[in-house]
């Protein structure tokens, strides 16, 4: 932080995760999204915790609040959708831990199933402290 009173916070700001996650519920992403054909780009998406960092540090960003990147959960039936948050909120949850005055997160929730939605809202705020989705 450059001083007491102000910090510049990022919103929103696109992660994804290790291929062993999306390898797992096959997820693939089609090829229009610029990552699926950009290396640079899908390493920049996944390294949060070095080239992120440093980058934040060079624009002056205090924190940023993590959002996972689409194609997400939507392209799955609805018992994987709710596997798969859980294994982000966990995944991306972990990386806050250790970071908890640069990172916050939206949580990823499985929209389709409401309940189940609110189940995972409560235990990703709850357990880590994520804020909404």
């Amino acid at each position: 932080m450059r001083n007491n009173f102000k910090k510049i916070i990022a919103l929103e700001e696109h992660f994804s995760v290790p291929d062993k996650i999306t390898r797992k519920y096959k997820m693939v992403p089609p090829p229009a999204f610029s990552y699926a054909q950009d290396p640079d780009i899908k390493r920049r998406l996944l390294d949060i915790e070095t080239l992120r960092i440093n980058e934040m540090n060079e624009a002056g960003v205090d924190l940023q609040v993590l959002s996972l990147v689409a194609p997400g959960k939507e392209q799955l039936d609805i018992e994987e959708a709710v596997a798969f948050s859980r294994e982000v909120n966990d995944y991306v949850a972990d990386i806050i831990m250790k970071h908890p005055e640069r990172f916050a997160a939206f949580a990823t929730l499985p929209i389709a199933d409401p309940e189940k939605a609110v189940d995972e809202l409560e235990r990703t705020v709850k357990q880590y402290i994520l804020k909404a989705l």
